[in-house]
């Protein structure tokens, strides 16, 4: 790529050279695009046209150049328009798809981030061609053209980089490279605008980066698990809402900048604030407490959210996690266990108070709702981080702790028998996770031990799947047998 940019007096060596680079950058795009599975492929195709077209453009170039038909506009400009519609196809394509659960409130950023900068390439760049009568009119509709397409790609890339914040490294790569294509666009725009044709080395190193970057953005796709699928899914759903201080300030931006430039325009057209600048100045101080009113209400909202989440999974009573919070953490803890992420051995357990129905009647609901807040705090003091302790329902709670080895984490369970308040007792069921079982199955084996466990007397914790014969709970070794 650096040899593309070689200086003037080797226009025939640069011409070439900036093929050679561009067939090369192709090259890396084809290969890259086959190897993305069949399903995911059809967006790519429809970025490999529009570079197919753009190639023509190219070499049409490089033969204008050596038949001396160096014109402006060409043939060339022709099917370099042609390209984008793909392009544009294949961008909205990949919103489409890998952003799933895409809210308007991101389309309309998008679309806010395009007027702001429609505005301008209106007011500097096409009116100034269009109003132009020394250019031939052929000249000045391809000059205003260019502009517009200029304005499809900040839209465009605002959709790709307005929504989720934790993009994909292949929509990081997609957005660079139209970033650079568009810069250097925005260069031939200024360029016509002053009568100077032709293109630098700083726009030749910019196009090819852009076909560069777009084969770096094929090559990062994958095959994404349903899991990641899911996940981007919420991802998406949140960002589409989500109004963070970085977003907020970039769309406040959008918003100032046409006032910004009214105000540097009239500047310099006056020493004096006219009424022009002054105009702008209050649209710009106007948006600035509008922005600060939203970044308000976005943290009460925030606020408010973070509450409800609260209330949403934690168990009314005892404080602790419920059951919705439970079958989360489970199946997250189990797939990090999966995966190596975690060390030792997971243990699952469910807890029945003993004879709590009785302690109920006799001293009466309010005494037995104490019990069950009393006993929980107990619980989570003995278990500590490594544990997490779920209302079950009723007065049944399940545990699942990490522990460095089964036998110290059967001794830290079997510790919650020795701290139940009122002189009260319970059973446990246990079960240690073998890596394969799914948690229903799971589950459904712990149920299984606590109901042993109360057959045999109470006050005892029954192990699930191990050998051995029973003995009382209070024996040197707590652990009854199933």
């Amino acid at each position: 790529m650096p040899a593309a940019t070689l200086p003037p007096y080797s226009e025939r060596v640069s011409y070439y050279t900036y093929l050679v680079a561009f067939g090369l950058c192709m090259l890396l795009t084809v290969v890259a695009v086959r190897r993305i599975p069949a399903v995911q492929r059809g967006p790519w195709n429809l970025l490999l046209l529009s570079s197919a077209f753009w190639a023509t453009g190219e070499v049409y170039t490089v033969v204008a150049f050596e038949q001396g038909w160096e014109t402006y506009p060409s043939l060339a400009d022709l099917v370099y328009f042609f390209g984008y519609f793909p392009m544009a196809m294949a961008v909205l394509r990949l919103d489409r798809k890998d952003i799933p659960g895409r809210r308007s409130g991101s389309l309309l950023d998008a679309a806010i981030v395009s007027l702001s900068v429609a505005t301008l390439a209106v007011t500097f760049l096409v009116q100034p061609v269009v109003s132009d009568s020394s250019q031939p009119l052929l000249v000045r509709a391809v000059s205003s053209v260019y502009p517009l397409i200029d304005v499809m790609l900040v839209y465009l890339i605002a959709r790709l980089l307005g929504g989720d914040r934790t993009r994909t490294r292949s929509v990081l790569w997609l957005a660079t490279a139209m970033i650079s294509t568009l810069t250097a666009d925005v260069m031939m725009n200024v360029q016509s605008l002053s009568s100077l044709l032709g293109y630098t080395a700083v726009q030749n190193l910019l196009w090819l980066a852009f076909y560069l970057f777009t084969g770096f953005a094929a090559m990062a796709i994958g095959r994404p698990s349903r899991q990641a699928e899911r996940q981007a899914e919420v991802r998406a759903e949140e960002s589409g809402v989500d109004l963070g201080a970085l977003r907020l300030a970039v769309l406040t931006f959008a918003a100032m900048l046409p006032s910004l430039v009214i105000i540097t325009y009239g500047s310099w057209d006056s020493p004096d604030l006219s009424s022009v600048v002054q105009l702008g100045v209050g649209s710009a101080f106007l948006i600035s407490l509008v922005a600060v009113r939203i970044w308000g209400l976005i943290r009460q909202l925030r606020r408010q959210a973070w509450r409800l989440d609260v209330l949403a999974a934690t168990d009314p009573l005892t404080k602790v996690a419920n059951r919705r919070t439970w079958d989360a953490q489970m199946s997250s803890t189990m797939l990090r266990a999966q995966s190596g992420g975690e060390p030792g051995v997971l243990l699952v357990a469910l807890l029945d108070l003993d004879h709590f129905k009785e302690f109920n009647d006799s001293h009466g609901h309010q005494a037995g709702d104490d019990l069950l807040r009393r006993t929980a705090l107990e619980w989570q003091d003995v278990l500590g981080p490594e544990g997490l302790l779920a209302r079950w329902g009723g007065e049944e709670f399940a545990v699942l702790l990490r522990a460095e080895d089964e036998i110290a984490g059967l001794a830290r369970l079997d510790a919650l028998r020795r701290v139940v308040p009122e002189g009260r007792t319970v059973s446990l069921g246990v079960s240690r996770w073998d890596g394969r079982t799914p948690p229903g199955e799971l589950m459904l084996k712990v149920d299984q031990a606590l109901y042993e466990a109360k057959a045999r007397g109470r006050n005892r914790m029954v192990v699930a799947g191990d050998s051995g014969g029973p003995g009382p709970a209070e024996r040197p070794r707590p652990v009854q047998v199933a």
